[in-house]
């Protein structure tokens, strides 16, 4: 009788683990509240739950951390759905200029290397020529590690990114040289010209046709402080 009491105490003690083996998230691995699925992260292929807006952020921080915390919790991720390729949008000139930048042509990334969520335009890293974007800077910390690693990475996993803008070498008017000795500073930026005459014409309305050059995907040297 007493064999068959831990016969049957064992039974129930496997199917007892193995159902929490296969428990579906419902617990923040951040925040450890109860999960919102407007919040999530995909990562190697499984999409993670979040609690609060804060926890994706910090979650890309350590995100190997996390996923061993997890499967050894005995939780079981969803798969992260195939990515679908963005279609281009229109650019209208009511954008802000990060919007602006990321429907332009030359624009090629619009999620986040690691989250696969939205980039924010204002967050990104440089390496081996290459402009990484990033949807906060936990994600950015975490490329930082090891950035000339992490990109070989993402492109070998077919990611592709924009060269790193280099600054001005041409003049405004289409010109393949400038002259550094004639320029003019405006919002903070500095503008130098192949002659006097692109000058002038420039000078007619400087900062409207600064904003045309910049949305043009034209980048200009920070004027120094007087």
């Amino acid at each position: 009788m007493k064999k068959n009491i831990l016969t049957i105490l064992a039974v129930l003690l496997i199917a007892g683990v193995s159902a929490y083996a296969t428990a579906p998230q419902q617990t923040c691995p951040i925040c450890k509240g109860s999960i919102n699925k407007s919040l999530h992260v995909d990562y190697d292929g499984k999409r993670i739950f979040f609690g609060c807006a804060g926890c994706p952020e910090k979650f890309m921080v350590s995100p190997d951390k996390y996923m061993k915390e997890m499967k050894a919790a005995g939780v079981e991720l969803e798969s992260a759905p195939a990515e679908q390729p963005d279609a281009v949008e229109p650019e209208t000139a009511a954008q802000h200029d990060h919007k602006a930048h990321a429907k332009s042509p030359q624009h090629i990334q619009s999620k986040c290397p690691y989250s696969g969520n939205p980039v924010n335009y204002s967050v990104y890293a440089d390496s081996s020529g290459k402009r990484v974007y990033f949807c906060g800077n936990g994600c950015k910390t975490n490329f930082l590690k090891a950035p000339e690693k992490n990109l070989a990475e993402l492109e070998k996993k077919g990611m592709k990114f924009e060269n790193t803008p280099t600054l001005q070498t041409k003049c405004p008017c289409g010109a393949d040289h400038v002259n550094h000795k004639i320029f003019t500073d405006v919002n903070g930026k500095r503008v130098y010209f192949c002659g006097n005459g692109c000058k002038t014409d420039f000078l007619k309305d400087p900062k409207a046709n600064l904003a045309k050059l910049e949305k043009k995907g034209m980048n200009f040297e920070a004027a120094p402080k007087k």
